[in-house]
């Protein structure tokens, strides 16, 4: 269509011309017959005949090139676009949601109590396979109801079963384990509402780290892509 438009400006541009110069040629026979011009005269006449038409050709030429432009830009960026896009399909997006809220158990190697919070990881963007995981800030200092400090540690586990992913997340630590289960729970559920994971991978572009934020919502944890960019 653009082409077609393209065409017919430039076809009208031409009438247009033809016309102004057959006017004023027209015009200027019928003066010369009625007054004889001398040689510089007529060529003044000619020059002032072709001056507002190179004008008229220079804007044509203008606009017309402005446009190719603007349409090479159009499709450039459409390009870029289309590019960009299926960058960014290739990357994984992955959402962690927690298969319950929590539960105590007891490790069998060291018969210490551990609070266990499990999650589900679904890559919902481009092939990518999890390398590993890590908890940021995994020793954390929590204060009991008792205004005792309490420290803990967050150690993650990753598993991998068929297509889908794991994340075992074990809260511990000497005086946490000596707490009273309904205690613990609290200081559990305190510690993930602060909790970033940053999940290491690799996809067909190379190796990537993310940081992901853990969310309450409606009685449920989850862990979202954080804002936040990695210094």
């Amino acid at each position: 269509m653009k082409d077609a438009k393209s065409e017919n400006d430039f076809k009208r541009a031409i009438i247009l011309t033809m016309v102004w110069v057959i006017g004023w040629v027209i015009f200027g026979v019928w003066q010369s017959s009625q007054k004889p011009q001398s040689l510089s005269d007529i060529g003044s006449y000619i020059a002032g005949i072709f001056a507002p038409i190179t004008w008229f050709w220079f804007y044509i030429i203008y606009t017309n090139q402005n446009k190719m432009m603007n349409d090479q830009l159009t499709i450039i960026r459409s390009q870029f676009s289309l590019q960009l896009k299926e960058l960014h399909s290739m990357y994984p997006i992955f959402c962690l949601n927690s298969k319950n809220y929590g539960g105590l158990i007891q490790m069998e190697s060291n018969l210490e109590k551990n609070y266990k919070f499990t999650f589900n990881i679904k890559n919902m963007g481009g092939e990518s396979r999890i390398l590993r995981v890590e908890v940021i800030e995994p020793i954390r200092e929590m204060i009991n109801k008792g205004e005792e400090n309490i420290y803990v540690i967050v150690r993650p586990e990753l598993q991998y079963n068929e297509s889908d992913y794991t994340i075992d997340l074990y809260i511990s630590g000497e005086k946490f384990s000596q707490l009273q289960e309904v205690d613990m729970m609290e200081i559990s559920k305190s510690v993930m509402r602060n909790m970033q994971l940053r999940i290491h991978y690799s996809f067909l572009k190379g190796t990537n780290r993310e940081l992901y934020d853990c969310n309450l919502v409606e009685g449920r944890l989850f862990f979202q892509k954080s804002d936040r960019a990695e210094i």
